[in-house]
């Protein structure tokens, strides 16, 4: 192979991976956008666009400390379907995990906010 048949090949590849990594990138840096412009990490979900997302659906995964009884199970669910429009959420004490099904992007600083007022504290969060 010549020098510019090994540069084209790098220059190939580079422009396959370099959209992924970029995504991959963004996507933990919370830089992805939702279909109305916000960032994911800071819409609100309560735009038109937002809330009329009704094909899909975002899985979160919270990460829970606090909880001791069934009681704490059901004081997180309803704090989540008092505060936010969800589609489902179920949440185990013994996996210390709430899961949330929302056809929006969730504000995640606020339904940390909002369990941390019940006295639960959030430890991290990801999309399923």
């Amino acid at each position: 192979m010549q020098w510019f048949e090994v540069l084209i090949v790098i220059a190939a590849v580079l422009l396959v991976i370099t959209p992924i990594i970029l995504h991959v990138y963004k996507k933990d840096k919370g830089l992805l956008k939702c279909e109305c412009g916000h960032l994911q990490s800071e819409c609100t979900g309560d735009c038109n666009s937002c809330s009329s997302k009704k094909s899909g659906s975002l899985t979160y995964i919270f990460e829970v400390e606090g909880m001791k009884c069934g009681m704490c199970e059901g004081h997180i669910n309803d704090i989540i379907r008092s505060h936010f429009d969800v589609i489902k959420v179920k949440t185990s004490r013994r996996d210390n995990k709430t899961i949330v099904v929302s056809g929006c992007f969730l504000d995640i600083p606020k339904v940390k906010e909002e369990i941390a007022k019940a006295g639960y504290k959030v430890t991290s969060v990801h999309l399923a």
